[in-house]
């Protein structure tokens, strides 16, 4: 948890309680949680949801999700985590963050709620109970619902009954919480399956897979894997990518994304995939092809977005070494700026940006998260291009040199770092003028 998480506006008693909840941190288990909302009246119980859980992937496969189904006409809630800018983005309907006025309402029922319990909430779980409460009270038609971290002891497996559950794909990272080998992360995403429960699994290794299968066998949730029961087929270019979908004996054409990345294919099939299977459950008559047209508007802030002309500047919050994987051809001949945080693989990631051509330049965001600018520079072994303490002072410097280097400019490796950037950049920008 990072200080910026929550801003306390005036004194605003809702959003200085939850920041007081960041101080307990991650505590993994779901006793709290069901006290919560069984003080709320169970809101989960009153929704129906899609349950996404995953390592890379989550966010934009809970985007296309958002955007297909309403498309079909419903109102849709959906609960995503980190945000960039202000904690009410977590919380949205059709697109709109919680306006603040029900965010304080609601916050002020969680809080009344959460004084009854033996222990305090923590932070994760006092947003996930408001999501819950919030989308339960304006009646959405469906809730896309996000882990938070993990998925067994997650804040948001309190959803006994999902309509469908998600998972986007293992690899390793929050290995402190989640455990050290890809079958142990596998195992705790996969305490999201539920009996009964159909599950959709993207493509996953193979030690990956056969750990959820065998947990869905286990449980009774009827699983279908990607590259077995659903294939998709990445179409397209890096900048324009698109997917072809077969499941189930139908086959289904996306248009070009809007997110850029070869990856962005396999979320938008997996979506593709799981608006197939939940047409009928959820009684959507729009046919599934207009459905599948509207992914062209999918829009989710921070995935190689491109917010500034001159130089070009482009935002990805590629925080581990297989969000990095996926976004190389971005970097090749490009300015490219980096902070992370200080328990990330930062040397997986640093050679892994040193296989493409590119000049980097390392820095630190705001917080006590991040890994210092000179700690973060000695996992690279090629000679860097800027090596600056706070994160002003580097976008400078790397905007002049993608200026006279006529390239795009690439910042990356946390999403507290690209939302520096963009504030930044909201200031009139460092280094001249621009359009955002």
């Amino acid at each position: 948890m990072n200080e910026r998480d929550i801003d306390v506006r005036d004194g605003a008693r809702h959003r200085a309680w939850l920041a007081s909840l960041i101080q307990h941190g991650v505590k993994l288990g779901l006793r709290n949680i069901r006290a919560l909302t069984a003080r709320l009246d169970y809101p989960h119980r009153q929704l129906r949801c899609v349950h996404v859980a995953g390592t890379n992937g989550k966010g934009s496969t809970c985007a296309f999700l958002d955007t297909m189904f309403q498309a079909a006409g419903l109102r849709v809630g959906r609960y995503t985590s980190p945000h960039i800018h202000d904690v009410t983005e977590r919380i949205q309907i059709n697109g709109v963050p919680i306006p603040e006025t029900a965010f304080s309402e609601t916050m002020e029922r969680v809080r009344a709620a959460a004084d009854h319990l033996p222990h305090p909430p923590t932070f994760f779980e006092a947003l996930t109970a408001a999501a819950f409460d919030w989308f339960a009270r304006e009646k959405v038609d469906l809730a896309v619902i996000e882990t938070g971290l993990g998925g067994r002891f997650d804040a948001t497996s309190v959803m006994e009954h999902p309509v469908l559950s998600i998972i986007t794909g293992i690899a390793l990272e929050h290995t402190r919480h989640l455990g050290t080998t890809l079958q142990a992360i596998a195992m705790e995403k996969a305490g999201i399956l539920r009996a009964e429960i159909p599950c959709l699994v993207g493509d996953c290794p193979v030690e990956a897979a056969s750990v959820i299968e065998a947990r869905a066998a286990a449980v009774g949730s009827p699983l279908s894997l990607v590259g077995r029961d659903i294939h998709v087929a990445p179409e397209g270019n890096f900048w324009h990518p698109a997917a072809r979908v077969w499941i189930d004996g139908h086959e289904y054409q996306s248009p070009p994304l809007p997110l850029p990345g070869i990856h962005q294919a396999w979320n938008a099939g997996l979506a593709i995939s799981a608006a197939h299977r939940l047409r009928r459950a959820l009684g959507i008559s729009v046919s599934p092809e207009r459905l599948i047209e509207a992914l062209a508007h999918t829009r989710w802030p921070g995935r190689l977005e491109k917010v500034w002309d001159d130089p070009p500047v482009y935002l990805d919050a590629a925080h581990n070494p297989q969000g990095i994987g996926a976004i190389l051809p971005a970097l090749e001949n490009s300015i490219v700026v980096i902070s992370v945080a200080a328990d990330k693989d930062a040397r997986a990631m640093a050679a892994l940006i040193e296989s493409v051509p590119c000049e980097v330049v390392v820095t630190a965001f705001q917080g006590s998260r991040a890994m210092p600018a000179e700690q973060l520079a000695d996992y690279f072994t090629r000679p860097l291009s800027g090596i600056f303490p706070q994160m002003r002072a580097a976008l400078g410097h790397s905007m002049g040199l993608a200026r006279s280097r006529s390239c795009r400019l690439v910042a990356l490796g946390s999403i507290y770092a690209i939302a520096e950037v963009r504030t930044l950049l909201a200031a009139n920008g460092p280094g001249g003028s621009g359009s955002a």
